[in-house]
């Protein structure tokens, strides 16, 4: 329940964040994204009896997974407003370096750091009138890749995730005419996302194509 939340509240007050002017704890959405220009939704293992922080930061920094993401407008680049393009990076991309610049030390000190970015056929199709999207998306592969180099003689593998056409609010923003009922769901996909984050994964610096089923070299045929 919410009484659970005090003990987040009291840990991110403890931290004395500079940035942290304020922390609300709601179960209510509405409240909960009221003004928000962008999110990070994190899931982690609660401290349990016995738990010293360390213990708790070795359990939940192995995994991030860059799941955040917004569409932008479609429409001409120069038609396209500089605030618009800003927030569509500030999501897409600035988020996803910043949570990657701050889980660095916990994931390289575990023995098997995890990391997945959500890319997408954007990326490489590069459609007219798709320009903050794909150019973001391009952006996060290439974040992916860079940080996979950079990591490729520790624990830690990172992967890109080509998802596909998924049944989500955002696709239904970009194909209002497309019946939702003919696409796969994120329940479909997130059983792949697991084995992309299990320890005995090796591959990095690489795109899991959902779509195909299979894990394919980060060059694609044109």
């Amino acid at each position: 329940g919410l009484n659970a939340l005090a003990g987040v509240v009291m840990e991110l007050q403890d931290c004395a964040f500079p940035l942290l002017t304020d922390v609300v704890a709601t179960g209510d959405l509405n409240e909960g994204f009221k003004d928000a220009d962008w999110c990070l939704l994190i899931g982690a293992v609660p401290r349990k009896d016995g738990m010293e922080r360390k213990d708790l930061l070795g359990i939940n920094g192995k995994i991030f997974i860059g799941n955040g993401g917004t569409l932008g407008p479609l429409s001409p680049l120069g038609h396209v407003s500089p605030k618009d393009w800003e927030q569509v990076m500030a999501v897409n991309v600035t988020a996803n370096y910043r949570m990657i610049r701050s889980f660095d030390p916990l994931l390289q000190k575990s023995d098997a750091g995890r990391v997945v970015l959500m890319s997408s056929a954007a990326s490489w199709k590069r459609s007219a009138y798709w320009g903050p999207y794909s150019v973001s998306k391009s952006a996060v592969d290439a974040l992916g890749v860079t940080y996979a180099k950079e990591t490729e003689n520790t624990p830690v593998r990172v992967m890109m995730v080509n998802p596909g056409p998924i049944r989500t609010d955002m696709r239904a923003s970009a194909m209002p005419g497309e019946d939702p009922l003919t696409l796969e769901t994120p329940q479909d996909i997130a059983p792949h996302i697991v084995q992309l984050v299990s320890p005995s994964w090796t591959e990095t610096g690489k795109v899991y194509d959902f779509p195909l089923r299979k894990v394919v070299d980060y060059h694609y045929p044109s």
